[in-house]
């Protein structure tokens, strides 16, 4: 997606009373392939009636890219997520009939260095350390979810390419902030309903997607950058 797009919709109790409206803005300037099919995704009406689900994972508390030696004395740690999106395996493109994937997408660069996007895994520890463009830290940040795997090594060295519809927005806090930062994409910010994401149950209901139609005109479909799982 070349540029921003504003997207508005509601969350609904699980007993169907409304608990408010949200707006996030989707910033293709920092994830332009991320941001680009959240908003697809969300034009084709496929979050409408989606349910909220807690989710538990798993942060390494050192690194991302460990080796077997190193997994049954590395630290990590358990957190909880509300995810919105959730719906079996993801997206299924109706063209290909095969899950899309979005791979982690991560701009960095400084203000003296190049501006450049990863995708999915990459062992450039000095790439790494350039600062991203967003980060976690920005209050209400919304980030894409990355299914995590069943082993450690497989949680952790993986996952980062199994995006595909789940989202989630950042709670302020720092511990959570450090163990995120670089295992997830963010693709857009908060600006109406905050408190409305912040208090988020497992069971409550996202509906009446409505993408600008300005900001819709932003959005292109950026194949290459988007694989398709056999």
């Amino acid at each position: 997606m070349k540029g921003r797009c504003p997207v508005k919709f509601e969350i609904y109790s699980s007993k169907g009373a409304l608990k408010g409206n949200v707006t996030i803005i989707a910033d293709g300037f920092t994830a332009p392939v991320t941001s680009g099919c959240w908003v697809d995704l969300c034009r084709r009406n496929f979050y409408d009636g989606l349910p909220v689900k807690t989710v538990r994972k798993r942060i390494a508390g050192e690194t991302s890219i460990i080796s077997s030696e190193k997994v049954d004395s590395m630290p990590y740690f358990r957190l909880s997520l509300s995810v919105l999106g959730s719906f079996n395996q993801g997206f299924i493109d109706p063209y290909t009939a095969k899950l899309r994937s979005v791979p982690l997408e991560i701009l960095r660069g400084g203000i003296t260095e190049e501006i450049l996007p990863v995708y999915g895994a990459t062992s450039n520890s000095e790439y790494e350390r350039r600062p991203p463009l967003v980060d976690l830290d920005v209050p209400g940040v919304v980030a894409l979810n990355h299914p995590q795997g069943f082993d450690l090594i497989d949680m952790l060295q993986s996952s980062r390419d199994r995006g595909s519809s789940e989202f989630f927005m950042i709670k302020r806090n720092e511990q959570w902030e450090d163990l995120l930062r670089g295992n997830y994409a963010p693709f857009g910010y908060v600006v109406e309903g905050f408190k409305v994401m912040s208090l988020l149950e497992a069971g409550d209901v996202c509906k009446n997607f409505v993408v600008d139609e300005w900001g819709g005109g932003n959005l292109e479909i950026a194949k290459v950058a988007i694989k398709a799982s056999s």
